[in-house]
Order: C-alpha cells, then structure tokens, then sequence
C-alpha cells in the first residue's frame, strides 16, 4: 500500500512540474536576432564593460570580490589576462587563490620562479591556498595542469640560487600538495 501511494506521488509530481506554462513551440520568432522572450538585445560592449568594472572592484584585493571574479572568469580567464596585461597581473595572482581547478598552477609556479619578488611571493601564496584546500570529489580535468605545476614548483624548490622565502614557498606548497600526487620536495 506504501508502494502504490508513493508510486501514485512520484507520477503526479513528475506530470504537475509543466503546469502552469505555456509552450512556445510554433509561436514565431522574434524579428530582432538576439531578442529574450521581447527583452532587447544586450548592447556590444556591455559584458565586457561589466567584466572591466569587475576587475577594477577586485583590483582592491577584497576577498569577495576576487572571489567573484575568479568564478566569473576561471582559472583560465584570470591567467589569460594576468599573462597578457602587466596591469592586472597582481589582481589575477590574488583571484587565482580563489580558482576551481588546477588550470593556473602551472602559470602560478612560472610567475613564482620569475625575478619580480612581489609577483613570486603573491603567485606562492596563491599556490598555497590552492593546496590548503580540502580535497573533493571532481573530475581529474585539471590532472595535466597539476602535474605540470608540481614540476615547476619542484624545480623551483630545487633551486639553491632562489631567495630561501620563496624556494620555503614552493616546498610547503609541494608538501601540501602530495595527497594529490606531487612528488616530494627535495631535501
């Protein structure tokens, strides 16, 4: 009996979610190309003005509002535009530390091995805070992008010339990073 009336539930609730909305299959389409439902189309610069103005809000280093541009952008947006434009490079270091995914690591360990001190020491603790994070349950996507900055950052370690804060970095990085796999700092 318990069955049946969660059976009958299941089937009346599965056939009352459409209740309520009209179809749009066969109404015409708009004239206007871009138009939402009679909404009109956005302006041609106004996403990137609202990503501009969001980058300018990050820029002062609050940590909700890297966070929003790193789920805005990506890991890969933020790298993009941190490689390519000098300007937003510390603003792209400081988002990083707030990226899904491992697709900046590698970039992080490049600017980290670079000669800008500044640049390295924010690119490290960027790292790092990627590395501190609890490990969950994703998709290997970035697995290519994790290895490639563990390797990085291992020579980076490695590297005896290197002021001691940042090979110190790079090794407290790379030992956090050993539950994914990195191989171990050298001694």
């Amino acid at each position: 009996m318990k069955r049946l009336f969660l059976l009958v539930a299941l089937v009346f609730s599965a056939t009352a979610c459409g209740r309520g909305r009209t179809s749009t299959a066969g109404t015409p389409s708009s004239s206007t190309p871009g138009a939402v439902d009679g909404a009109a189309p956005a302006p041609p610069g106004a996403s990137s003005e609202q990503l501009d103005a969001q980058w300018a809000r990050a820029r002062e280093g609050e940590a909700d509002e890297l966070a929003r541009l790193a789920r805005k952008e990506g890991a890969l947006g933020l790298v993009e535009r941190g490689s390519a434009n000098a300007e937003w490079r510390e603003t792209a270091l400081r988002a990083l530390a707030y990226a899904d995914g491992w697709a900046g690591l590698p970039w992080l360990a490049d600017v980290g091995a670079g000669t800008n001190e500044k640049e390295a020491a924010l690119a490290l603790e960027s790292a790092s805070a990627l590395a501190a994070r609890p490990r969950r349950a994703v998709d290997p996507e970035d697995a290519l992008e994790l290895r490639a900055g563990c390797d990085k950052l291992s020579a980076l370690a490695a590297q005896g010339q290197r002021p001691k804060a940042v090979t110190q970095a790079a090794v407290r990085t790379l030992r956090m990073l050993a539950d994914y796999g990195c191989p171990p700092p050298p001694p």
